[in-house]
């Protein structure tokens, strides 16, 4: 605990004679656990066992494949934009698949007023202000690659038609690198967050540039909603269609 008390305050010092440069971090994502990409047993013997079949060996070519795609975190002492750029020289049902993979959905623009979610559902564009991450820090640290990291844990609930699910989030951040961001909508820490895992998925920072001038700007297209009246709208809609949500 001494330690992070330490790094916390070297957080400050480095704050003040770094924060006025841009940056750009590219992540790739991967999957713990391949194994959970099972075909469930009541389809087995069926006529769709042959078609799961079929598309758990695309999806587990693409998971061999997301090592070359790389997602994008454009930060500054003030703000961040969190983004998947179009890689033309990957096939379109590939980078489908690896969002589907990572859980990412749409463009997360960091401020110091909070998270603004964009992303475009029931052929609409929104702008989903997201809540305060409530990060538990520990005194665990490790090295990932050549930063110091210390652990911080979170639970995060997600709505669904379902019912409320909850998944556990890890982060290790580096107070060496002085900026409280990091993947999607995951900030708030007293450093950069080096390597994410948001149950069996893992987001792990590959490289930092840095970039003069670098723009971070906000999209203003898109209705303006909070999490819970973005959630309230899905469930109707996912009501009025009779679909069912897929996590």
């Amino acid at each position: 605990m001494k330690i992070l008390k330490i790094s916390i305050v070297l957080f400050f010092i480095n704050y003040n004679m770094n924060s006025q440069n841009s940056f750009r971090a590219y992540y790739n994502v991967k999957v713990i656990d391949s194994t959970k990409f099972k075909v469930p047993e009541k389809y087995l013997g069926t006529k769709y066992e042959k078609l799961l079949l079929k598309k758990k060996k695309e999806t587990l070519k693409t998971i061999s494949l997301s090592k070359e795609i790389d997602f994008i975190l454009d930060f500054d002492k003030k703000k961040s934009i969190f983004y998947l750029p179009k890689q033309l020289d990957v096939k379109k049902g590939h980078i489908s698949i690896i969002k589907r993979i990572g859980r990412f959905k749409g463009t997360y623009f960091t401020n110091q007023e909070g998270v603004l979610w964009k992303k475009n559902s029931f052929g609409q564009d929104f702008l989903v202000s997201l809540p305060a991450n409530r990060w538990n820090i520990k005194s665990l640290s490790k090295g990932c690659g050549k930063y110091l990291c210390y652990q911080a844990t979170l639970i995060k609930e997600i709505e669904t038609t379902s019912g409320l699910k909850k998944r556990h989030i890890t982060a290790w951040f580096s107070p060496e690198i002085p900026f409280n961001f990091g993947p999607k909508e995951f900030n708030g820490l007293p450093g950069l967050i080096i390597q994410l895992q948001e149950g069996n998925i893992q987001y792990q920072l590959k490289e930092i540039v840095k970039i003069d001038n670098l723009k971070i700007e906000q999209t203003k297209t898109g209705k303006k909603i909070n999490l819970h009246e973005f959630n309230l709208l899905s469930k109707k809609m996912y009501k009025g269609l009779n679909l069912k949500s897929i996590d």
